[in-house]
Formats: C-alpha cells, sequence, structure tokens
C-alpha cells in the first residue's frame, strides 16, 4: 500500500529544493528579540506569541487569530511557514515534521489539501492531489530506488491504469484495484514488486507545443531547461542553466521564476528562497563568496523589509531594511563588543540611538550620519512625563552641562543644549539651585551664553587664550546622569591630541578625555584649571570601520575658549577679574573641587504637552 499522507515530487530529474534554507530562516526570524509581541485588538502584519506550552508563532495576527504569513513551532520540533487564516493553517505552506519528513502545498483548516508535495526520510516522494492529507486524484509516486508510478488515487489507494518506469528504465503499463493489481504488461519479475510500488512521468509528445507536460529543452544560445511546461511556457517546478554557468532550480510561472527556488550565479553567490516575475521577492536568503550572507526579505530583487547581514568580518546588523541599505530601527554588533541599536539611514546611524563601546563607553541619544551628536531628547522625560500635570507642571526634555565664568551669574554652555522648546532653564551645581535665562547664542560656533536670574554665583572658572597642544586637560560634566541615575560632578583626564577639529575646523580642539552623553556644554581645563575649550561632541564608529574592524575610541572635540573671550567681549560682559582670594591650583584634586563648585547640570524645561509635540515631529 502506498504510504499515508502522500505528497508530490517535483520531475522526474534528480533535483533537490531549498526546504534546509527555509527553515534555517525561520529559525533565524524566531531568534530575532527586536520582533514586538501580538496585542490583543491590535492589528499586526509580524508579531510574535509565546505560548505556555512552548509553542512559538511569528507572523500575521489581526488581534485575535494568527492570519496571514506566519511561522510556527511546535515544541515536538514540528514547524509550519506558509499562510494562516483564524488560527489554522490555511492556503500555501511547508510543514517539517519532526521525524525529518516535509510537507509543501496547500493546506485548509489544517489539513493538507490540493495539489501539494512529500518527501519521506527514506528518500521517496509524491506529487498529485489530496484530500484531508490523503493523496486523491491523479498523482506520481517516486521511489528511493528510482522507479515511478502514475496514475490515480482514492483515498490513498491507486485505482485504475497506471503507468510504471522501474528503476531499469523499463516502461509498462497496470490495472490496479482497490490498490491491488489486477493485470500488467511487465515481466514476471516486475509483477512480483507492483503490488508494493507506483510511478510516471507524463511526458511532453508533441514537440511544437508543450503544455500540462515534463520535457527538456535546449536553446541555440546553449541555455537548457528541464521541467514542466503549461500552454508552451515554463511553469511549475524546473530546472534552468544558462551558458554562463548560471543555474535556477525551483517554480517557475510564465518563464519566469515564481515561488519558491535556487539560484547560484557564476561567481558563486546563492540565493535560496521566494521569486516573483524573475525578481527575489518575499523572505530568502544571499551567500556571498566573500563570504557575507544576508537572511530575511527582499522586494523587486532589493534587500527591503526586516532581514539579518552577517558580514565577513564577524559583524551582525539585525532590523529593518529599504533598497539594500539600513533603513529604520535595527541592531549592529560585532566581534570586539561594540553594539549599536536605534535608527539607521542609507546604511548609517542616523537619528535616536544608543551605542555600547568595548571599552564600556555609552554614547545614547542623537546620532546623525554615523556621528554622535548628543542627548538631545532623552529617555528621561518619556519616564517622567507622566507625573506630570500637562498643563501645568514643567518636565525636562533635555539636559547638558554648563559653567559659569564670572561672580555675576553669567555661564557658557552649548548652543545645542537648550537650541529647542525651552520654557525654562534650570541648573543645579553641588550646593545651589538655578534658574537660567538665554542671554546670546552663536549658533555656528554652537556656543551659548546663560544669565542666572536675581541670584549670583561665588565661585567661577577663568579663561585661557588657548589650549597647548599636548598638554594635560581635565573636562568636567553631568554624563548619562540620567541613565545612571547619579547626577554628581563626573571628572575624567586626557591630553589635547589636536588644535583642529574635523575638517581642519579652528574652531575646534580635539581631546581625548572620554565624555558621554550629558558632557555637551561643559568645560575642558588645563593643569592651571583655566578654560580652554567647551565639550561640544564626539566621534563614533562608522558601518565601514566596523566592517574594516578599526574602532575610534575617545576622538573628542571642544569649541577652543578664544570663541568664548570674543562673544563675551562684543557682549561687555565681563570675565577673569580680580578677586582677593585668586589662588591657582596645584593638582587634579583641587582643579576637581574647582569644577564640582562651578559646573552645573542643566535641563531644558517644557510641559508633557509641549514633549508629545516634539515627540512626534
Amino acid at each position: 500500500m502506498i504510504k499515508k499522507a502522500l505528497l508530490i515530487l517535483l520531475f522526474f530529474v534528480n533535483v533537490n529544493f531549498a526546504n534546509a534554507d527555509v527553515f534555517d530562516n525561520v529559525r533565524n526570524i524566531f531568534s530575532d528579540k527586536s520582533i514586538p509581541s501580538c496585542q490583543d485588538n491590535k492589528y499586526s502584519h509580524r508579531c510574535s506569541i509565546n505560548h505556555d506550552n512552548g509553542d512559538k508563532y511569528i507572523g500575521g495576527w489581526d488581534g485575535s487569530y494568527l492570519t496571514g504569513k506566519g511561522h510556527y513551532i511546535w515544541k515536538n520540533g514540528e514547524i509550519y511557514s506558509g499562510e494562516w487564516r483564524y488560527n489554522k493553517r490555511n492556503g500555501e505552506g511547508i510543514n517539517y515534521y519532526p521525524n525529518g519528513e516535509t510537507a509543501r502545498g496547500k493546506f485548509v483548516d489544517d489539513k493538507l489539501n490540493g495539489f501539494a508535495t512529500y518527501t519521506w526520510t527514506n528518500g521517496d516522494k509524491a506529487v498529485g492531489n489530496f484530500k484531508d492529507f490523503k493523496l486523491h486524484g491523479f498523482a506520481t509516486y517516486t521511489f528511493a530506488s528510482g522507479e515511478k508510478q502514475v496514475g490515480y488515487f482514492k483515498n490513498d489507494k491507486r485505482e485504475g491504469k497506471f503507468q510504471i518506469i522501474s528503476s531499469t528504465g523499463e516502461d509498462y503499463i497496470a490495472w490496479f484495484k482497490n490498490d491491488k493489481l489486477v493485470k500488467s504488461n511487465a515481466s514476471s519479475d516486475n509483477n512480483q514488486n507492483l503490488n508494493q510500488s507506483s510511478g510516471s512521468t507524463n511526458q511532453c509528445r508533441n514537440p511544437e507545443y508543450y503544455d500540462n507536460c515534463f520535457a527538456k529543452y535546449k536553446w541555440e544560445n546553449g541555455d537548457t531547461y528541464e521541467g514542466y511546461w503549461k500552454k508552451n511556457k515554463r511553469t511549475g517546478q524546473g530546472k534552468y542553466i544558462w551558458a554562463t554557468g548560471e543555474t535556477y532550480t525551483g517554480e517557475f510561472k510564465d518563464d519566469k521564476r515564481n515561488g519558491q527556488g535556487i539560484n547560484t550565479w557564476a561567481d558563486g553567490d546563492k540565493y535560496s528562497g521566494e521569486w516573483l516575475d524573475d525578481m527575489k521577492h518575499g523572505q530568502g536568503t544571499y551567500v556571498y563568496t566573500s563570504g557575507e550572507k544576508y537572511t530575511g526579505e527582499f522586494k523587486k530583487d532589493k534587500m527591503h523589509g526586516h532581514g539579518t547581514y552577517y558580514y565577513a568580518d564577524g559583524a551582525i546588523y539585525t532590523g529593518d531594511n529599504k533598497n539594500d541599505l539600513a533603513n529604520g530601527f535595527g541592531k549592529l554588533t560585532k566581534k570586539s563588543g561594540f553594539k549599536y541599536i536605534g535608527e539607521f539611514k542609507d546604511d548609517k546611524m542616523h537619528g535616536k540611538g544608543k551605542a555600547v563601546f568595548p571599552d564600556g563607553t555609552v554614547k545614547e541619544g542623537i546620532f546623525e550620519d554615523d556621528m554622535f551628536k548628543g542627548e538631545i531628547i532623552t529617555e528621561v522625560a518619556k519616564r517622567n512625563k507622566k507625573n506630570y500635570d500637562e498643563d501645568k507642571k514643567l518636565i525636562p526634555i533635555s539636559y547638558g552641562s554648563a559653567f559659569f565664568i564670572n561672580s555675576d551669574g553669567y555661564a557658557i554652555t552649548n548652543n545645542h543644549v537648550i537650541d529647542g522648546e525651552c520654557q525654562e532653564i534650570q541648573g543645579l551645581t553641588k550646593e545651589k539651585k538655578f534658574v537660567f535665562k538665554i542671554l546670546a547664542t552663536d549658533e555656528q560656533n554652537d556656543i551659548a551664553i546663560l544669565k542666572t536670574e536675581n541670584k549670583k554665583n561665588d565661585f567661577f572658572i577663568r579663561i585661557e587664550d588657548q589650549a597647548k597642544l599636548g598638554e594635560d586637560i581635565i573636562v568636567g560634566g553631568f554624563p548619562i546622569s540620567e541613565t545612571i541615575q547619579n547626577h554628581n560632578i563626573k571628572i575624567t583626564k586626557g591630553i589635547v591630541s589636536a588644535k583642529s577639529g574635523v575638517k581642519n575646523n579652528f574652531s575646534e580642539i580635539q581631546i581625548d578625555a572620554s565624555i558621554q552623553g550629558g558632557n555637551s556644554g561643559g568645560p575642558v581645563v588645563n593643569s592651571e584649571g583655566k578654560l580652554v575649550g567647551v565639550t561640544t561632541y564626539s566621534i563614533v564608529n562608522t558601518p565601514e570601520d566596523v566592517k574594516a574592524g578599526n574602532i575610534i575610541t575617545n576622538m573628542n572635540f571642544a569649541k577652543k575658549s578664544s570663541l568664548v573671550k570674543e562673544m563675551l567681549s562684543s557682549y561687555e560682559i565681563k570675565f577673569n577679574e580680580f578677586t582677593l582670594w585668586e589662588n591657582t591650583p596645584d593638582n587634579t584634586i583641587e582643579i576637581a573641587s574647582l569644577l564640582s563648585n562651578t559646573t552645573a547640570q542643566i535641563y531644558c524645561l517644557n510641559t508633557a504637552q509641549k514633549w508629545k509635540e516634539l515627540f512626534k515631529k
């Protein structure tokens, strides 16, 4: 008797299709932690469900049921990838059973119904029509031995006339009733085996017009095709070999690659997955000869949608793609320990994100073209805004550092720290709380002058004419204070690495003292405690750096103190004022004490309603 739950063999040549790649893709999808959980009464084209019994699902969800394309892994190891409707397998799909058998075709209400293919672990395959998991209708059964039987089945049993092709190539006819041999024109030896096996080919007979048949064809340019035809066009399973050496094995429709298939290019690149109108379209895996690999979604021949890219040097990107580039939310990691999670644009870190470096340095905030621009709008605002009345209470929408330059309450910070919707600016030193107003800004040089309201300060920083290349410097500020919930000043030490910035920007100096989000606007002082710069930004690794294995650390920049002097002078604001108690710090401990008394953590405040408006932008 023919095996239970028969399915289809694609054609009678020895063709191996990419089931293993398909299920590897499914497992890669389930390892992606960035896919959100499905929520009741909320539609999603892709979300995840983890059942209490150990089953897992990722795919379409209409708010109540599994709907559309999706992937399901049962606790026992069974896997299904295909279409769903009302929590049941409905439509085209592929099922992998724990015993190693695979089914591919049309499912209705969780049962195999319609045209399908089944492969057994012993190498047997079947192609044909099914009804409730039973072979029912015209079908071809191919045994691992090579023998084929073609005819009509009824409830898994052979019924009527069958064409038989033995493993030795003998072709003959046999008649069955209720799966038992009635008569045949085969030899006596073959007759003895007919009650155990069956098969056939349906070869194309008309050389001018191929329709619903199997044939091999060779063009004048050397291209060859072997597989199924319909209305004189390649339709169904087949194998196409170009004269250039490129090959494709899989499904065709109207002379084009359509459905599941494997394409191997002459240079060794290989793609296994879904096709539409001769283009990579849907879920698939592309392996480059360089060793790089992409597994995920394609659209019109390009990486488009969610996927994972494996670089040859071990770096991995998982996230959204558009037009072959990383675009949207994603995660980039590399062997050195570097990790970035956030927004990408055209393969660059661009937007909100968080970068963690191998040395433990963390930069969280706004990135632009792979460059960290600062913590413009912080996560603290998101966490705290619910505790305030939207119309009356003020909440922080950004924060940074500032420092006093005289005893009359004048302070310096970066323009980008307060350049926004600040209804009020508050500052905190270790002993006092201040309210600032903006006195003047220089957007081009990223400097701003602040003035306290109705309060004076007791300590201030004197300003040096210029920094010296190689001299020791100390940086004060409040990096990632909201993230680590530590609002004490942080002191880091380094040297002046260069007297110009990016692209020879001579308004900047380069320093190697560690800075992070929240340091912006803070002071950079020399060994005498005098200002030589205003902390502004730092450089982070680009994807090219990641691929090449080059790690950029502590490449930081500050605006020169000469800019501060010029700006203060233009507004006739005194600095370096004379005091009876003036003295020069003798060591880093005394400099740290000076910075602690003169440097303030400042907050740009506005209402929660304004925060919502900015967040939407």
